[in-house]
């Protein structure tokens, strides 16, 4: 792992933000190039109810961190990881279950938000629309209220009995 993918935050002596209501959403950023990566940090720490934990650049780096770091929100690009990005999405939950995933992508096509959406990811946002409504579709997914965590919500209670 490099100095680049180590993770930032609490540990590392910074104390977290707090905001009017005392919430805050923990994301773990995971994007390959690291200007991109460079970009969407400094757009991140932005925002007073978005903290961010950590970053990586490639998909073991992601995952060894989300194992540790249990974020509210992964943020990953799915061609970015160095790994089958589906696989990866299934893999981030298999090691931190609660952690929401959201997808950012410049492939915005159904088949692509169907196969992220079957993996396990909560939302999807296209590379091409990232600024307000990247930092809408986290606080979203932090909370179960993308369009990919209500579809897969109502399978669950469909599969389940519970509608």
């Amino acid at each position: 792992m490099t100095a680049q993918d180590m993770a930032f935050g609490p540990m590392f002596g910074c104390r977290p933000r707090r905001t009017l209501h005392n919430v805050m959403t923990r994301l773990l950023l995971v994007e390959g190039q690291p200007a991109i990566r460079c970009g969407l940090r400094m757009r991140l720490t932005l925002e007073p109810d978005l903290m961010l934990l950590g970053e990586a650049g490639d998909g073991l780096a992601a995952l060894a961190q989300a194992a540790v770091l249990n974020p509210d929100v992964v943020l990953l690009d799915i061609e970015a990881t160095g790994m089958d990005g589906i696989e990866l999405i299934k893999a981030i939950r298999a090691v931190s279950s609660h952690s929401a995933v959201l997808v950012l992508s410049f492939r915005d096509d159904a088949g692509t938000r169907k196969r992220v959406q079957a993996a396990g990811a909560a939302g999807f946002v296209s590379k091409h629309e990232v600024d307000d409504r990247l930092i809408q579709a986290i606080r979203e997914a932090a909370t179960g209220q993308h369009e990919l965590a209500a579809d897969a919500a109502r399978q669950r209670n469909v599969r389940h009995g519970l509608t």
